[in-house]
């Protein structure tokens, strides 16, 4: 099984993770731990770069037991594509 999960400003973990709560709610509490992790690592760095004026991307694949989760991460100043990207994958 295979998700792509979308941060970007103004993102926050439970935001996010309610958001895939249904897909999310499979996930066994290691793995379930481990995605919350990596979610709040990304959100964390993703604004505080962001609030300095710097944009930060990445793009971070997870894999759990039984899924992989690749995490879209744009913060920041970023360009029109990127906030495209963003409005149609939300």
């Amino acid at each position: 099984m295979s998700k792509t999960i979308f941060l970007g400003n103004g993102s926050t973990v439970d935001a996010v993770l309610d958001r895939h709560g249904r897909w999310a709610s499979k996930l066994n509490e290691q793995d379930a731990r481990r995605l919350r992790n990596d979610v709040t690592d990304l959100v964390t760095h993703g604004q505080i770069l962001s609030d300095q004026g710097a944009s930060f991307k990445s793009k971070r694949t997870v894999e759990l037991t039984d899924a992989q989760v690749v995490l879209d991460a744009r913060f920041g100043a970023v360009n029109l594509w990127d906030r495209l990207l963003l409005k149609l994958r939300a």
